[in-house]
């Protein structure tokens, strides 16, 4: 009796990871626009207080490289990601083996990681995974579906 429980809680173990591989998958896919307030929201205070010692030119810059910012996951698995200002960067993604990651690979071949801190039909928030010396300033993406 003890081996059918095993074997049956095992095949409902990868019946459901499956499932939310696959929910994950089909939340992902769509349009997602940055949310500027809510990621700020996010910072720490030490970046907080670095952001507000940044020259208005500079800040300028540095916002409106996140504010109006695109990024749309195709079901094909191409991936688009369009700034303000018009610039498109093209690529791919696939979701982690453990549906915790997305990966994009850039044209060139580069892997950009990304946590899925939490995904819902209408909000994601993204972390970047980065080499181990870089800090950003905004650490956490938040985006709402276009």
């Amino acid at each position: 009796m003890k081996p059918l429980y095993i074997l049956v809680t095992l095949l409902f173990l990868s019946f459901t990871t499956k499932v939310i591989s696959q929910e994950t998958g089909t939340l992902l896919i769509g349009t997602w626009a940055f949310d500027y307030t809510a990621s700020k929201s996010r910072m720490s205070p030490a970046s907080i207080q670095h952001l507000d010692s940044i020259s208005p030119a500079r800040l300028a810059r540095l916002e409106s490289s996140y504010i109006g910012r695109l990024v749309t996951f195709n079901a094909d698995g191409s991936y688009s990601q369009t700034l303000s200002n018009g610039h498109t960067a093209n690529g791919t993604w696939v979701l982690s083996d453990d549906n915790q990651h997305v990966i994009i690979t850039d044209p060139n071949g580069n892997q950009h990681t990304q946590q899925i801190q939490s995904i819902s039909a209408t909000e994601l928030i993204l972390k970047p995974i980065l080499e181990s010396n870089v800090k950003m300033i905004i650490p956490t993406w938040n985006f709402v579906k276009s």
